[in-house]
């Protein structure tokens, strides 16, 4: 066996690129088939348990999923249901007078229920001048956007003017 004449080398270079294709082509087919076999074979499950009413494990599991969703969603409360609730401590933070607010440490956080769920609430003074000072209330659920972005309100309380 000598050497190839140039156009036995072009003949069997051709033949071996042409293979190598058929190769890659079968071997991509072979994945899609199988794709395909598996999902038609969990469709088919999904529906013998379905028929034998059972669920199947993958069913099983997103139920739990699902449930445990819920269970994480359920301390939700609306932003505006917090946002009265800041309000009306706000209002109650307004019957203190000046004098108190200008001795107390800031913040001041504390815990209290609303409608059966535990929200937190801190107070921040924002400003202390001569004649008042601006108090902000952060109310949050502790998770969720409202922890992140805590609904709130201000209030200002000004000084009794000396008689």
């Amino acid at each position: 066996m000598g050497t190839l004449s140039p156009d036995r080398r072009f003949l069997w270079e051709l033949i071996l690129a042409v293979g190598q294709s058929l190769v890659l082509l079968v071997s991509c087919l072979m994945v899609s088939l199988l794709f395909v076999v598996l999902t038609i074979t969990d469709f088919f499950l999904a529906l013998v348990c379905r028929l034998v009413n059972r669920k199947s494990r993958l069913h099983q599991l997103s139920g739990r999923v699902h449930a445990a969703r819920k269970e994480a969603v359920l301390p939700r409360l609306k932003r505006s249901v917090l946002k009265k609730l800041a309000s009306v401590i706000a209002s109650e933070l307004e019957q203190k007078p000046y004098d108190y607010w200008t001795t107390q440490e800031f913040p001041i956080t504390y815990e209290t229920k609303l409608e059966g769920k535990d929200v937190q609430v801190e107070i921040d003074r924002l400003e202390l001048e001569d004649d008042y000072v601006h108090l902000s209330v952060s109310v949050d659920t502790g998770w969720g956007w409202s922890a992140f972005s805590p609904p709130g309100t201000s209030v200002i309380i000004r000084k009794e003017p000396d008689t």
